[in-house]
């Protein structure tokens, strides 16, 4: 089944047009972390994970593609079935995990909250795909090399942070997640501030996974005193 999902995925990833990038990209991390992760470390959580993702992904393509490419739609809605279907699968044959320690409690949490970060920078891809192909104000002095930059620090950040989001449990990684993140945040609001007007969205993202990253710090530091 775990196959028949990358088979899937890779087809989907395929057919997505060049303007948004940003989509296509995320099924292809989807699939890299099915086709490397070894069949018995595949745990129930991811491929939840990656269905609900992959449901996202679908609701923003219908967005922003063209309603006529039908066949487009069909790759991407078999790669959401087949994901679904080795979840499926999976949770029959899984055994329940044991009662978690306090320090693993919150390693979930911190879990949790960098897949929400994930998927927070799924939406400022796609809102600094669109920036970048609309005119702006020449006050703002905003270029090309300013969302080329930044476009950069979220894909390096995502390296790391993808995975961490399921089976991670060196607290060090988080903690530099947190500062990669801390440093996105800064270059997010300098953005927003060159955009002005236009970077209002910018600006929300970058408050959000600010207070993300402070919580991450904070349960850092009680796991620190464990």
């Amino acid at each position: 089944m775990i196959n028949d999902a990358i088979e899937k995925g890779n087809d989907a990833a395929g057919c997505i047009p060049g303007n948004l990038a940003y989509i296509k990209d995320e099924i292809i991390q989807l699939v890299d972390v099915l086709s490397t992760t070894p069949v018995e470390l595949i745990t129930l959580q991811m491929l939840d994970d990656s269905f609900f993702k992959m449901k996202l992904l679908s609701i923003t393509a219908k967005i922003n593609i063209d309603a006529s490419d039908i066949k487009l739609f069909e790759k991407i809605q078999a790669f959401s079935d087949a994901l679904y279907a080795a979840a499926v699968f999976c949770g029959t044959i899984i055994k329940p995990v044991a009662q978690l320690t306090p320090r693993q409690e919150k390693i979930n949490v911190m879990q949790n909250i960098v897949y929400m970060e994930n998927v927070l920078f799924f939406y400022t891809s796609g809102e600094l795909e669109y920036l970048s192909r609309e005119p702006v104000g020449s006050e703002n002095r905003v270029q090309k090399t300013d969302f080329d930059e930044l476009k950069a620090k979220i894909n390096d950040f995502k390296k790391t942070a993808f995975y961490a989001e399921r089976d991670e449990n060196d607290v060090s990684v988080f903690k530099d997640i947190a500062s990669k993140l801390n440093n996105i945040v800064s270059a997010l609001h300098h953005l927003a501030d060159k955009l002005g007007k236009q970077g209002g969205a910018i600006k929300v993202i970058a408050d959000e996974q600010k207070r993300l990253a402070d919580k991450t710090l904070l349960l850092i530091k009680e796991i620190e005193g464990l």
